[in-house]
């Protein structure tokens, strides 16, 4: 690996420390990969990365095109047994579940009529853990957390509860599509 620094004292690579565990309690075959980059190569071999290597970004300045497609599964080839879509599940069925998705109805709390389901905007990312307050552009987006709720819903008290469930405050949203 390239070097910012020169090492201190006995430093040693993550890679080169592994190595010389794995030989000196016996474990052959431990890192099976060549020299400092080889486990890097490894979790590059992907159709994804072009099958990158370690040698080919440091010649590119680190840079290389990915290989995927901005649209999930563009050749309609899915992991299945069949490599279609497939609602019938054998494997659900041989464990003991439905082989098909089906309908159950939640159980009903006469003192909680609501049900919270989490859906996604637009502009929700999953990697922020402060839901993207910390760039404008998406922090401007959604100012407040939204509530989105049915129109038959609308009229049910939705006042906070005063026990032990957590309270939160949020803006409200007639959905009405």
């Amino acid at each position: 690996m390239d070097l910012a620094l020169p090492p201190a004292g006995e430093a040693r690579s993550l890679a080169r420390i592994a190595r010389d565990l794995a030989a000196r309690l016996g474990i052959e075959d431990f890192y099976p990969w060549e020299g400092e980059t080889g486990h890097i190569d490894a979790v590059l071999d992907s159709p994804a990365t072009g099958h990158a290597t370690v040698e080919e970004l440091r010649a590119s300045g680190g840079l290389k095109a990915p290989n995927v497609s901005h649209v999930g599964h563009p050749t309609h080839e899915y992991a299945t047994p069949s490599g279609k879509i497939g609602f019938y599940s054998e494997r659900a069925e041989q464990s003991g579940l439905p082989p098909l998705p089906c309908y159950e109805p939640l159980p009903s709390e006469p003192d909680y009529p609501l049900h919270l389901r989490s859906g996604r905007t637009l502009d929700h990312f999953q990697s922020f853990y402060d839901h993207g307050r910390a760039l404008p552009a998406l922090a401007s987006a959604n100012a407040t957390p939204r509530l989105w709720i049915s129109p038959a819903d609308a009229g049910i008290d939705c006042s906070l509860s005063e026990d032990n469930r957590e309270n939160a405050e949020f803006s409200a949203s007639i959905n009405l599509n």
